[in-house]
């Protein structure tokens, strides 16, 4: 399938750098005029073909930092996640920032809470709450709109992304995201993740950085960047609405409420810690890219394999100290007022059993009778897709994944819906329905 190529030029840069060029920036690898693997994965990409991004990175011979960190991105779009874990761990350890299961302090008395119970009770006493992700973890996503749902109840109605590009005027007139919605919400769950909440009400606001030229040290970037995010927040929100409840869903450090020393003891100040500085409000802040699983248990940390033992992990949970602080570990450390432990995934039917919990979502069998056969036979991965019916041709995915034929074919995890289901080798593309009804009693 040809989708769209993105509106918005996406520069691609590291959490700890800045874009180079004209664009917003995004968490991602840095210098992509250098880099082999940014040159083919946006060769693919910006012509609108999820198979084929994988594809190109898949093929590198010698794959850089930067070609493992895009490869981890491009497999999470097509429903990779065990390669997505896979990939970023082989980028952590060029970056030699393996292992992460050094031993750290596990305090007596830990009680494991329902993260999204937890969260839920303590926003209540806060106007903004600080999600953040790491960007090849899905996972992280699905429980954000966990999360939407329930703050919309107790009155929150903006919701903040760092993936939108400047202006959602449309978004909020289409009610669905497409390519050039922004970079990481071309991912499936994060599609749904803004469908979702654009249907129960939240307006969507932008805030990420406009770049237009290099910063000269990488600590000025960044803060340039932390505060060019803060001051976009307050004028697209708290200007016009002090009052206003928001959550705000970030990448990685963002969320920091505190500064942080880089190497060179130079500080940086993340938009989270600016935000409580500009506003006087005091963020209620959430990490959940630390405790995650890993593509091996040897390279999870020692408290999240603790928690596993310990058989806490069947849904995602914070852990309760007994003096009554929150438990939380790492970077994170005196930075964020709480850190979610995500239970591990498992493949069920060839789908991560996460989705199956996703509220509304329903197993949907693939129909292939119209499927020309030669085309199944394909040697190489098929990529299956679902788009609403009465979305654009650019639309986002509701689901997809990838398919080897001749293994068992997994489900689509839909809502009810009337849907138009794709079929995308690298023979083509095929239509295996033009117009199929998901009804909830399925």
């Amino acid at each position: 399938m040809r989708l769209q190529p993105l509106l918005e030029r996406m520069v691609i840069t590291f959490t700890c750098s800045i874009g180079a060029s004209i664009g917003y920036a995004q968490d991602g690898p840095s210098d992509p005029q250098q880099s082999p693997g940014v040159v083919a994965f946006n060769r693919a990409y910006s012509q609108g073909d999820y198979l084929s991004a994988v594809q190109e990175l898949e093929s590198l011979e010698d794959k850089d930092k930067v070609a493992w960190q895009l490869l981890a991105t491009a497999r999470s779009f097509v429903g990779d996640i065990p390669g997505a874990h896979e990939a970023m761990d082989r980028q952590r350890a060029m970056l030699q920032q393996l292992p992460l299961n050094r031993p750290v302090d596990i305090p007596d008395g830990l009680t494991p809470l329902s993260a999204i119970d937890a969260i839920v009770e303590q926003a209540r006493e806060h106007q903004i709450v600080i999600l953040n992700e790491a960007h090849h973890v899905p996972q992280h996503r699905a429980l954000s709109l966990q999360l939407a749902r329930k703050l919309r109840e107790q009155g929150f109605t903006y919701f903040a992304a760092e993936t939108f590009a400047p202006g959602t005027f449309w978004l909020r007139v289409r009610g669905y995201p497409i390519q050039g919605t922004g970079f990481y919400s071309s991912e499936p769950v994060f599609g749904e993740l803004i469908r979702q909440t654009l249907k129960i009400g939240f307006q969507p606001v932008a805030y990420e950085a406009v770049v237009i030229r290099p910063a000269s040290d990488m600590a000025d970037g960044i803060n340039t960047r932390e505060a060019a995010q803060c001051e976009n927040l307050i004028k697209n929100i708290f200007s016009k609405d002090p009052d206003a409840k928001v959550l705000i869903h970030v990448g990685h450090d963002h969320v920091m409420e505190r500064p942080r020393k880089v190497n060179n003891d130079r500080e940086i100040r993340w938009m989270a810690a600016r935000l409580a500085e500009e506003t006087g409000l005091d963020p209620l802040t959430i990490d959940q890219t630390i405790q995650t699983e890993r593509s091996t248990m040897e390279l999870a940390t020692n408290e999240w394999r603790y928690a596993l033992e310990r058989g806490w992990l069947t849904e995602p949970v914070v852990l309760k100290q007994s003096n009554g602080q929150f438990f939380i570990r790492r970077s994170f450390r005196n930075m964020v007022d709480m850190q979610v432990f995500h239970p591990p995934t498992k493949i069920v039917e060839g789908r991560p059993n996460w989705l199956t919990t996703d509220e509304g979502r329903i197993a949907v069998s693939v129909p292939t009778e119209a499927a020309n056969e030669a085309f199944f036979d394909d040697s190489g991965p098929i990529l299956i897709q679902a788009f609403l019916e009465n979305e654009g041709r650019t639309a986002i995915p509701v689901d997809q994944f990838l398919w080897q034929s001749g293994e068992p074919l997994p489900k689509l995890m839909l809502r009810p819906g009337k849907y138009r289901i794709v079929a995308n080798s690298r023979g083509g593309m095929q239509t295996l329905a033009e117009s199929i009804n998901v009804d909830e009693n399925d």
